[in-house]
């Protein structure tokens, strides 16, 4: 069969195309442009913008009229400014604790939860009251008060020092306005009596009283006349209680 001429035209202009495509293929790589490049000793080539971001990295923008953000550390000057603060308050506690030291009231240990009144006479200036307590060394106590006003008052069990004077107790006296004589004190558990020495010569004896409240044992006694010597503590026999050796 005799080759078609169309065909052959076809054939030819498709190959035509093919190479008409190939050859604008060619051209259209050939027309992109290029740098210009000067040649020759000494001459630097042009330069090329960059379109993106440079080496140095992105531009930090700042918005107009803002500051801008610290950094999260903390500098020397923030802990300076603490210790300051602390500083002064601690100056501040101290003086306040100084000032509450100087301005308190002293205590009174008889008029403390402890104190207990244990006798009382009314009777214009020679009104006094008599008030027990245990003492820190745990010794009883006993005090005679005029008012708010300590008078006089005796802490523990006294033995007379006095020579000769064998199984013999201290005690304690002052006279009132009127001119009485009170005299007081503790005594040993034990006794059940004290008998007293006065001015006159005689011994009165004097039942022993106890306050379980103020945790002691204890005396008191009224007279016109002064005390003389130390007193005699008896048990419940009436015989003389021993002094401490």
């Amino acid at each position: 069969m005799e080759p078609d001429a169309d065909a052959d035209v076809d054939a030819d202009g498709d190959r035509k195309n093919v190479g008409d495509r190939e050859n604008v293929g060619e051209s259209t790589a050939g027309d992109e442009p290029q740098a210009d490049v000067a040649s020759g000793p000494g001459t630097e080539p042009a330069p090329v913008p960059a379109s993106g971001p440079t080496a140095t990295g992105p531009t930090r923008r700042t918005r107009r009229g803002s500051t801008p953000t610290r950094s999260g550390k903390a500098s020397r000057g923030d802990y300076t400014g603490c210790g300051l603060w602390a500083l002064g308050f601690l100056v501040l506690v101290l003086v306040s604790f100084a000032v509450g030291v100087v301005l308190r009231p002293d205590t009174d240990p008889n008029e403390g939860p402890d104190a207990v009144s244990l006798a009382r006479s009314v009777g214009g200036d020679s009104s006094y009251r008599l008030v027990g307590r245990t003492d820190e060394t745990e010794d009883p106590c006993v005090t005679l008060l005029r008012g708010d006003e300590e008078v006089t008052g005796q802490c523990g069990v006294g033995v007379s020092t006095d020579a000769g004077e064998v199984d013999r107790y201290a005690v304690t006296s002052s006279e009132l306005e009127d001119g009485t004589t009170v005299v007081f004190g503790p005594v040993p558990r034990q006794a059940e009596t004290v008998r007293l020495e006065l001015s006159d010569g005689s011994e009165p004896e004097v039942a022993v009283r106890r306050s379980d409240a103020a945790g002691l044992s204890w005396f008191t006694y009224e007279t016109d006349q002064t005390v003389a010597g130390p007193a005699e503590m008896l048990d419940g026999n009436g015989s003389p209680v021993p002094t401490p050796r």
